[in-house]
């Protein structure tokens, strides 16, 4: 049978899991900003993600922020467990009406991003972005009439009532099926546009995207919708699902940044034309192979050189075999 958490614990609960992935939100924002200024920021398009990035890390910031006080305001302020209890059963407390608002707005530039991405990706159609539009529309007017529900909640009244229930789960629905199917769509032309269409690399590369993009998205979408089963099931811990919303509303977006930065660059590298002395030492390998002698046949001299050339430092051999012996062992693992 399952036991649900008790308030206190969930107050507890709230505050870790959000300082936690607030400490990965700064170390991928570092990233993120590091791979903006390289690329700089002479597009329009740079200058708008950048301000997103920046707006989403704010936010994120100031749900981490308000989690903490309520944590503080309700575990150590409170001279009791009884009075802590009755403290995070009020969800009318500003504290916990700001961490509300906070984690919306977040949610809904997220799912804003993920619009834009789908219709750059599909090549700025826009009729097929209306119905995502409409969606992000009626899943902010839900979310924030849910935030002003909550605001007017008093101590007798419950959280699971059907004035804030019905408003919540509408926000979440929508919030699901908005990510669900712009990440599918945008896998999806990934998939279709690049596999079979170009060469080994490039298609290797677009395979590593669309993952990253499909596991982003599914990450959003598995702790929305096990944040709506919770809900429904009247079930306290799906509250710390959304505190760590609050925070991965900021944090997948930018993850799939830097992954997908990380991995091309890495693709690059590993499929980089050989230099001419790679090629050179592969023409000896292959004529050790086919039985060449290196003692009886006159170019056996010859061949004995290159490969003391190869072992010797300053004449190019050594770094390009070793570098291209790591890229292997990589494959391998």
């Amino acid at each position: 049978m399952f036991h649900d958490i008790t308030l206190p614990m969930y107050g507890l609960l709230v505050a870790w899991c959000s300082a936690v992935l607030y400490g990965m939100n700064v170390i991928l924002t570092a990233g993120y900003m590091q791979i903006f200024f390289s690329r700089g920021l002479k597009t329009l398009t740079n200058r708008i993600l950048f301000v997103i990035a920046f707006t989403q890390f704010g936010l994120a910031t100031g749900h981490v922020a308000v989690c903490l006080r309520q944590a503080i305001e309700g575990l150590i302020n409170t001279p009791d467990v009884q009075l802590a209890t009755l403290y995070f059963a009020n969800q009318g407390t500003p504290p916990h009406v700001a961490q509300s608002a906070l984690y919306v707005t977040n949610n809904l530039i997220a799912d804003g991003v993920l619009a834009w991405r789908l219709y750059v990706v599909w090549n700025r159609n826009i009729f097929l972005c209306i119905p995502f539009g409409l969606m992000i529309v009626g899943s902010a007017v839900c979310g924030y009439v849910d935030v002003g529900q909550l605001a007017t909640l008093s101590t007798e009244q419950l959280l699971f009532g059907i004035s804030v229930q019905r408003w919540a789960l509408a926000t979440w629905s929508l919030s699901i099926a908005t990510q669900v199917s712009a990440t599918l769509l945008i896998a999806w032309k990934v998939w279709y546009t690049h596999i079979g269409t170009v060469g080994p690399h490039k298609s290797q590369k677009s395979m590593s995207i669309m993952w990253i993009i499909l596991e982003s998205g599914a990450i959003l979408s598995l702790a929305h919708i096990f944040l709506l089963a919770f809900y429904v099931h009247k079930i306290t811990a799906g509250g710390v699902l959304v505190a760590m919303i609050g925070q991965l509303d900021a944090l997948v977006p930018t993850s799939m940044l830097v992954r997908v930065a990380t991995t091309d660059r890495i693709q690059n590298q590993s499929h980089s034309t050989p230099s001419s002395h790679s090629r050179s030492w592969q023409s000896v390998q292959q004529q050790q192979r086919r039985g060449v002698s290196l003692g009886s046949n006159p170019a056996g001299s010859s061949l004995n050189k290159d490969h003391e050339l190869y072992e010797m430092r300053g004449k190019g051999f050594v770094p390009t075999i070793v570098r291209e012996t790591s890229i292997e062992a990589e494959d391998q693992v």
